[in-house]
């Protein structure tokens, strides 16, 4: 049977719907997950066929578990992830496993928001921006507002901050350096 592996997801959303696509596409589709309350609920996952408990956290507990997969003679055509922390992992196991993937190194800029900003400088799709040492005093106070401030390596839209005045902009930073005391701070116009 076609089989797409899915590493995470979420119960609605983008990542949910590449499930039900995939399902009205006639493969059979298989979720990854860590989240027991997915299990205590099974029925809001209709589009899943099969439902399996992984650690995603630990890569070589994903490869046992597509192992077994592959062991009860699905024809494995993907791996893949909706969720950011796990596209890269998707990546990897789909090079290991001989399928077609994105390239790992894209993903993995993508992944870091002032190595994305790097692939897109002189396009029209990067904003002013500059990046600030997180470890640094705050010392930019003349920027033009507003700003947003965002942690590079963080998921989704966590830790983004909208700064329109010095002050918001000073809590801003002062709250991203406590999250990520040795990293970067992301400031766009």
């Amino acid at each position: 049977m076609n089989t797409i592996v899915f590493i995470g997801t979420n119960k609605s959303g983008s990542s949910y719907e590449a499930i039900k696509a995939s399902e009205e596409l006639h493969y059979y589709t298989v979720l990854l997950t860590d989240r027991k309350s997915f299990f205590d609920k099974r029925l809001d996952f209709p589009h899943v066929h099969s439902m399996r408990m992984c650690n995603l956290e630990n890569i070589n507990d994903i490869k046992s578990a597509i192992d077994r997969i592959d062991q009860d003679r699905f024809n494995i055509c993907a791996i893949v992830s909706f969720i950011e922390p796990y596209c890269h992992t998707a990546a990897v196991l789909s090079r290991e496993f001989g399928l077609k993937s994105f390239t790992e190194k894209t993903i993995r800029t993508m992944l870091d928001k002032t190595e994305s900003r790097k692939a897109l400088r002189g396009t029209p799709y990067s904003p002013p921006h500059h990046v600030i040492n997180g470890r640094m005093p705050i010392t930019d106070t003349n920027l033009e507002m507003p700003v947003v401030l965002k942690a590079p390596v963080s998921s989704a839209s966590k830790d983004v901050y909208m700064a329109s005045t010095v002050r918001q902009y000073q809590n801003a930073f002062a709250d991203l350096r406590k999250r990520y005391p040795d990293g970067f701070v992301l400031v766009e116009k």
